[in-house]
């Protein structure tokens, strides 16, 4: 069977990688806060000047995050004797996506962090089934997804170098709660000679999550991202986790570009219907802070 739950072509998670994509404020030990490197800059005073730029920690910063995740699909979808395997490649599915909007929310103020993410897609395929191809499927799906967070911010500090590094060497771990909100609908249609079989399915469910998050700056304007995440535990999906990094190129102080790599696996079973799928891919991301 083609196509099924592609999931999260466009999504989440994303939370996006970072903690709350926000311009660095001073670290826990004390030292200079790191803004980052303007674009284009080319003197030493340009560079520190921005380095040095103060934190203020009693306002709201809140990003903005436009994102694109080129996911691939493997797994069992379908319901009691009409379930399949699932097996497509990103570029096999792209041409059926009819619409799509993935963003990403973040603010933060001090040490905390709330995060929201919207995440829509419609798909509709038509592909034959079986080595001879004698029945078709007609397949129709949209889906939703919302997740809510508020993450802490429990280490920021130099692992190594100090304020007047920048970003280098500044690490930052935090660990976050939430819930992941999915609504699923699907159409079947299968077709041969003998005449069709329609089915349809609409489900939702929410997942409680738990995770772990985090920087280190690699250079003044390079940093690598790292999250990971468990949920699920039977409240909605039986199990659901994910893992994903990247590297985070603040191209300026309120300007972001990342490109990374996500795995999400979903097991989700409700009255015979299942969806059993791991998706996994590089993903995009844009992120503007205000």
């Amino acid at each position: 069977m083609h196509h099924h739950g592609l999931m999260c072509v466009f999504m989440v998670g994303l939370a996006a990688v970072s903690l709350g994509c926000r311009t660095p404020q001073s670290a826990g030990s004390g030292a200079s806060s790191a803004a980052a490197e303007p674009a284009g800059s080319s003197t030493a005073e340009t560079e520190k000047a921005a380095d040095l730029l103060p934190a203020d920690d009693d306002r709201w910063e809140v990003s903005l995050t436009p994102f694109m995740w080129m996911s691939s699909i493997e797994g069992t979808v379908g319901k009691g004797g009409l379930q399949a395997p699932v097996d497509e490649d990103f570029s096999d599915i792209f041409d059926d996506i009819e619409g799509s909007v993935a963003l990403h929310l973040a603010a933060t103020k001090g040490d905390w962090i709330v995060l929201g993410e919207f995440a829509y897609y419609d798909l509709s395929a038509s592909d034959p089934l079986g080595p001879l191809g004698l029945v078709t499927l007609d397949y129709d799906e949209h889906k939703v997804d919302v997740e809510l967070a508020l993450a802490y911010r429990v280490l920021d500090d130099y692992l190594w170098g100090s304020g007047d590094s920048g970003r280098a060497g500044r690490g930052q771990l935090g660990v976050q709660g939430g819930g992941r909100y999915t609504n699923l609908d699907q159409d079947f249609k299968f077709k041969s000679a003998l005449g069709s079989i329609k089915t349809s399915e609409s489900e939702s469910w929410v997942d409680p999550v738990v995770g772990l998050r985090g920087t280190l700056g690699l250079t003044k304007a390079l940093e690598l991202d790292l999250r990971g995440d468990v949920g699920g535990f039977g409240v909605g999906s039986d199990l659901t986790w994910t893992a994903q990094g990247a590297l985070a190129w603040w191209v300026a102080r309120r300007a972001t570009l990342r490109v990374g790599y996500r795995h999400r696996s979903i097991d989700y079973e409700s009255g015979g219907f299942v969806y059993d799928v791991d998706l996994f891919g590089p993903f995009f991301a844009f992120t503007f802070t205000f």
